[in-house]
């Protein structure tokens, strides 16, 4: 009796090659890094590097046996495995196959592999045809290294399944992929703004399975003209991939656009509109002079740069809600985390649990006294 194999996605997106009785080959977790992380798959920004797990499986007294299991990271052979399928089953059967003699005709053998140069996810495929009766049959090695399985007298349905598989897997990573860089793009375009000469940018939540953010109510970062800044941006007008500045100047804004100076050639000027910005760090070197401020320092500088609007509610504001306010720009815009400060000297990373850092509960401790100074530096000045 004949079991035929099929292609099963799951509703938990495993990818399964399966006969329902003796195997089950599954592909799940992909994961696509493409050349350019900030910009949607295509023929000019390829994959890079293609993660995924492959499982191969066993039935034994009606359970579902591993029997072998990689997590694939260099050499990922599913790419491959299509070519392989094409090969086997689309060349003529007589050009470049082996031949045996046989008493009552010939048998003509095509071996095709996805071997690669490390033994990741392995595949090979035979197929056999013999003349007298025109009849044909595959058969399929796979495994990981030195487990492998031979899976004889398959159909051509049972490798045209097979190929099912994998296509589809393939597409459904390209999907997830471009749906995570398509929400990165997204985030970027709500993240931004300009308000009294300063650049913000706004801390967002995920909210929901599809990737979708919103804004949290707060600022994590703020730049203003003279900052260092490493930065990155995307052209949608003709153009797929981003492009970054990773050693630039804050030299100008106004409320849609930011001009950027490079640090290797000052000739080099950029015009970047904010809804083309990815990302946007504080440039950081060793010499930076707020690598040595106290908590008192940070205060007087931070003081000078908030724009007066911001300055006026400060006095009658709870300090807890000046700290979840502010607190994110501080630990961004000084570089906080760093041993340089001294803040975190007494932190131990052992008392942290998945619900409670000791980090950042010793920074909001650093950043309400930053907040009580400047209460008084704004007191002194009334």
């Amino acid at each position: 009796m004949s079991f035929p194999f099929r292609f099963i996605r799951t509703h938990r997106n495993e990818f399964v090659w399966t006969d329902d009785r003796m195997y089950r080959i599954e592909f799940v977790n992909p994961k696509i890094q493409p050349h350019d992380e900030y910009a949607l798959l295509s023929k000019d920004n390829p994959v890079m590097y293609f993660y995924y797990d492959f499982t191969l499986y066993t039935k034994s007294d009606g359970k579902w046996d591993k029997f072998a299991y990689v997590m694939t990271y260099d050499f990922p052979a599913i790419y491959r495995l299509l070519d392989c399928i094409h090969e086997v089953i689309s060349l003529p059967v007589k050009k470049g196959t082996q031949c045996i003699e046989m008493e009552h005709g010939k048998e003509y053998i095509r071996t095709t592999d996805a071997t690669m140069w490390i033994a990741e996810d392995y595949y090979r495929i035979d197929r056999h045809y013999i003349t007298q009766n025109k009849s044909e049959w595959y058969n399929l090695t796979v495994g990981v290294g030195d487990r492998a399985l031979l899976i004889n007298g398959l159909d051509r349905s049972d490798i045209l399944a097979l190929k099912e598989c994998a296509k589809k897997f393939i597409k459904f990573a390209y999907e997830i992929t471009n749906k995570r860089v398509m929400s990165y793009i997204n985030d970027a375009k709500i993240s931004f703004c300009i308000e009294y000469d300063r650049l913000w940018q706004k801390e967002l939540s995920k909210s929901d399975e599809n990737f979708n953010s919103v804004p949290t109510g707060r600022n994590s970062s703020m730049f203003m003209i003279g900052d260092e800044i490493w930065m990155t941006m995307y052209f949608p007008e003709g153009s797929t991939l981003s492009e970054e500045i990773p050693n630039g100047k804050l030299i100008d804004m106004n409320s849609y656009s930011i001009t950027v100076q490079s640090d290797y050639d000052s000739d080099d000027i950029t015009v970047i509109k904010i809804d083309h910005l990815l990302n946007i760090f504080h440039q950081i070197n060793d010499d930076i002079p707020c690598l040595q401020y106290n908590a008192n320092q940070i205060a007087e500088d931070f003081y000078r740069a908030l724009p007066d609007n911001f300055k006026k509610n400060f006095a009658d504001t709870p300090d807890d809600k000046l700290v979840w306010q502010y607190g994110e720009i501080l630990r961004d815009r000084y570089h906080m985390y760093r041993p340089e400060h001294g803040f975190l000297d007494n932190y131990n990373a052992s008392q942290d649990d998945k619900h409670c850092s000791q980090r950042e509960i010793i920074l909001d401790e650093v950043c309400m006294n930053i907040v009580k100074r400047i209460k008084e530096i704004q007191a002194g000045q009334i």
